[in-house]
């Protein structure tokens, strides 16, 4: 359930057994919200002071290692078996009719790209204009249809693409598992650093991401066909949510997305409907 404020509702407190805060950070609010729900076994990263809100072992977030890795680190301390398979998404075979079903109404031929322009932070985001520049050269020079989605807070950004290009479908909004259905059925996601990213990689669809100032160390994805373009700058990987000159996103320019896009539909198989 949503936390209005940040706080955890007074009628919660006290109805949890366990609480585990995977907050790889030192920022105390995930490790106060465990705490205020007063459950027996809390868990949590060791950093500034955080164990202290914490009833079992924490162990340290290490700098260098990915938030898959830190996760497992975390269970494991708490005596949770560890298994090093990598994330994986089930869709189920009603799930992919639904999703052909959608996008067939939108007349979208193959290869299909699956454009989610969204990020959690401003800092996140490239430019919606360079995304509908990209949509353009990917539907003329690859015959791709490239499909627009958007979740919560985001119709605005999306519109700004299909309003700026009539090469840009729309497929949003989309659910959570509406989501993972359509990328399911893709030859390419094409986006931020963001959640859907990440539910491409879990899926194994080819991904190309623009990372800001992500730590590509902690939030790459894992999947082999996923491809991150970046630009370092000597302030990156900040972590910042808002930056007033934006450089190692704002640089890379829309040739090196285009390139790096048609490089990986080239190599992967045009995925066929069942």
């Amino acid at each position: 359930m949503p936390l209005l404020g940040g706080r955890l509702p007074s009628e919660l407190a006290g109805r949890f057994d366990m609480a585990i805060d995977f907050t790889p950070d030192e920022s105390l609010a995930g490790a106060r919200l465990a705490a205020a729900t007063r459950a027996t076994w809390r868990a949590g990263f060791a950093a500034a002071g955080r164990q202290a809100f914490f009833t079992l072992p924490s162990p340290p977030a290490k700098a260098a290692s990915h938030i898959v890795d830190l996760n497992r680190d975390l269970l494991e301390a708490i005596g949770v078996t560890r298994r090093d398979s990598e994330p994986s998404l089930p869709v189920s075979e009603k799930e992919r009719t639904w999703a052909l079903a959608r996008v067939a109404a939108q007349g979208a031929a193959q290869p299909r790209v699956l454009v989610h322009p969204g990020g959690h932070f401003p800092s996140q985001r490239w430019p919606a204009e360079r995304f509908a520049e990209v949509i353009e050269r990917l539907t003329e020079s690859a015959g791709a249809a490239c499909l627009v989605a958007w979740g919560p807070l985001e119709e605005g950004l999306a519109r700004r693409i299909l309003s700026a290009t009539p090469d840009a479908l729309p497929i949003g909004p989309l659910s959570v598992r509406e989501l993972v259905s359509v990328t399911s059925i893709v030859d390419l996601f094409l986006g931020n650093n963001s959640g859907p990213l990440h539910v491409a990689a879990a899926l194994g669809v080819p991904s190309l991401s623009l990372a800001g100032p992500t730590d590509l160390r902690r939030f790459a994805p894992r999947d082999p066909s996923a491809r991150v373009l970046s630009r370092f700058v000597p302030c990156s990987p900040c972590g910042r949510g808002r930056c007033w000159h934006h450089t190692c996103l704002q640089s890379i320019e829309p040739r090196e997305v285009i390139e790096a896009a048609r490089a990986l539909l080239e190599r992967a198989p045009v995925r066929r409907a069942a």
